[in-house]
Formats: C-alpha cells, sequence, structure tokens
C-alpha cells in the first residue's frame, strides 16, 4: 500500500486524532499517527504544567468534555443521515458507518480528505462518502443535497472548527448549513464553540495555551464566538429555531465525568431547521 502523504496536513489533526485514540473513541486507532504521538510528547511540559497551577490536563479535558457531549446530542435522536463539516481525522463517520443504514458525508480540503480516504481503505461503509470543498463556500452545499437528498432529516456536525475562523467565515459557515438543511427538508446542526469570554478566566496560564494551540496549528486561534449568548445568536439570526446550549460541566450525558475545569471553554450549540 502507498503510504499516505500526511505533509499538508494541519499538525492539530494529527494531535486530536491521537488523543481520541487514547480516549478509546470507536474506530480512532485508524487515525493515531506517528505525528500525532510526537505532538502529545512535545505539548508534555504544558499539560504537566496544568496540575501545579491548579488545572486540570488542558488539552484532554476540552477535547474529551466536547467530544462526549457532541456524540451524546448527535446521537440522542437516532438519526441516520450525517454531514461531518472539517472531518479532518475524525472517526465518527467511519465508527457510524458499521449501520449499513447510515449515510454519512465528510467534507474537508482536499488533501485532508484524500488522506482520509486512505486512512479509512476497505474499513469504509457502504454509505461513508468523501467530498472536498471550503465549508465556507455555498457552491459546496448543491453536492451534499446529492447525497442526502430523500433521506429525512440530515443532522450537520462540525467539531474543532469554530476557533480557526473568521467572524465572517463563522456566519458564512453557519448560513450555508442553514440553507442546506432548509433544502433538505429539514434538520439540526451541532457544533462546538469555545467563548472568547470564557478565556479570562484561566489568565496567564489560558493565554499560554492559546499560544501553544497557535504554535501547533500555525494558524491564529481567533475564537470569533464572544460568548454562550453570542453563539446562540448566531444561530437564530441564520434562521435556526429551537436553539439549545449544552455546557459538558452540568449537562446529564456527562455525569460521572468533572468538567468543571472547562470552566465555560467547551460549549455545544443545537440549532434546528423545520
Amino acid at each position: 500500500m502507498t503510504r499516505p502523504d500526511m505533509s499538508s496536513v494541519g499538525l492539530t489533526a494529527h494531535f486530536t486524532a491521537y488523543a481520541w485514540h487514547l480516549l478509546g473513541v470507536p474506530e480512532a486507532h485508524r487515525f493515531a499517527t506517528g505525528r500525532g504521538r510526537l505532538l502529545h510528547l512535545v505539548t508534555t511540559p504544558v499539560r504537566k504544567l496544568a496540575p501545579v497551577l491548579g488545572f486540570a490536563d488542558p488539552l484532554e479535558t476540552l477535547l474529551a468534555s466536547r467530544h462526549l457531549l457532541l456524540e451524546h446530542v448527535i446521537r440522542r435522536e437516532g438519526d441516520t443521515t450525517f454531514v461531518e463539516i472539517a472531518s479532518g481525522l475524525s472517526p465518527r463517520g467511519t465508527a457510524y458507518c458499521t449501520d449499513p443504514d447510515v449515510v454519512f458525508v465528510e467534507v474537508d480540503l482536499p488533501d485532508m480528505s484524500a488522506l482520509k480516504r486512505r486512512l479509512v481503505g476497505d474499513a469504509a461503509g457502504v454509505g461513508q462518502h468523501f467530498v472536498e470543498g471550503d465549508a465556507t463556500d455555498p457552491a459546496l452545499y448543491g453536492a451534499l443535497v446529492r447525497l442526502v437528498r430523500d433521506r429525512g432529516l440530515v443532522t450537520v456536525v462540525t467539531e474543532g472548527l469554530n476557533a480557526y475562523l473568521s467572524r465572517a467565515g463563522l456566519e458564512s459557515l453557519v448560513r450555508n448549513v442553514a440553507d442546506f438543511l432548509r433544502e433538505c427538508g429539514g434538520g439540526r446542526f451541532v457544533l462546538d464553540i469555545n467563548p472568547a469570554d470564557s478565556l479570562l478566566r484561566f489568565g496567564i496560564f489560558g493565554r499560554l495555551v492559546v499560544g501553544a494551540i497557535q504554535t501547533v496549528a500555525r494558524f491564529p486561534v481567533t475564537l470569533p464566538v464572544q460568548s454562550g449568548v453570542d453563539g446562540v445568536e448566531l444561530l437564530e439570526e441564520a434562521g435556526f429555531t429551537q436553539v439549545q446550549l449544552h455546557d459538558p460541566r452540568s449537562h446529564p450525558a456527562c455525569a460521572g465525568r468533572d468538567f468543571s475545569d472547562t470552566r465555560g471553554t467547551v460549549l455545544v450549540l443545537e440549532g434546528r431547521i423545520e
């Protein structure tokens, strides 16, 4: 088998995929790369410093809380048609498509999409599709409609994308998804947000973590959502109805796990188009 070319894939994708593998997320082992393992070693000093300063491991805590809560919200209603925007090295599509009734469309930029197809290989499900495109480009969504047409309600999800978009880019994404769901006949948009105001609760350590993420990502962390209220209003202005804000610190799905150290930096939005 030809070895996948990972040179143009963002380092945060490797880090996150390896974190999912360590957390035991189904099918995540397929996307655990040597680069991901190395990044976990390199970031050890920051993660070891956290308990000294009175915090939990920030990267593991933030990744675990958002993934657990997203999975609960996404899977809660038994939907069988999904679109994941900026899917990166997420194992979600491969895990869901072990069910032959599921259609799961994974969208990302060309290099990432090509790598994903190679890593999935023969494990791809019959309903698993890989689409190349930019989520902020309205032209992408016509191809997506053709793949999910007549499948009933559609669930669109994105995980870990919001912090890297400009405000204009995030607004464009939300409008595009709203228009797409209207054309499909309805559905849900589920995404995590990292409110900028919550970073203040971590002081200098929070800025240190953001700086470390920017260094690894080689891309600015913009945090375009100012607060949970701002996130809800963002979806409502695009026409989403019954917008809900979920917090891993208090959500029943996270019972038994202490996510108090997230301090509001991880929230999940769920908006409906009917």
